[in-house]
């Protein structure tokens, strides 16, 4: 019978926690405040996305499935104000902020790096 091992600590995984899993499944379901990029592009595909508490009992109605799914046991987990990347790779990285003035600021530099890029490649 075969034993079942866990991913060994140095094998990078797709999402860094549950809450990053759920967070990218909210951008791509368009949950996201803003979302742009591109996988292939220097930036990757981002989104900003920010939930009050206000929010907590229609994100935990709409996306329980998806929370169940990636293993998050605390919903509140969501709350707060979040930018993510997804690289070419597959990766998804996700940056918490203390005020949603801070994300947007980040947010704008992905955008106009973007354009950047979109631009170079016309």
């Amino acid at each position: 019978m075969s034993e079942y091992l866990p991913t060994p600590e140095y094998i990078s995984a797709k999402y860094s926690s549950p809450r990053d899993e759920v967070l990218h499944y909210l951008s791509l379901e368009g949950w996201a405040n803003q979302s742009s990029g591109d996988t292939a592009s220097t930036t990757g595909y981002f989104a900003r996305i920010s939930n009050s508490e206000a929010e907590l009992q229609e994100l935990t109605t709409n996306f329980e499935e998806a929370m169940q799914s990636a293993g998050l046991a605390d919903p509140s987990a969501l709350i707060g104000h979040y930018l993510l990347v997804e690289t070419d790779d597959g990766f998804v990285h996700v940056g918490q902020y203390k005020s949603e003035e801070e994300v947007i600021a980040d947010y704008q530099k992905l955008e106009a790096a973007y354009e950047g890029w979109t631009g170079e490649m016309a």
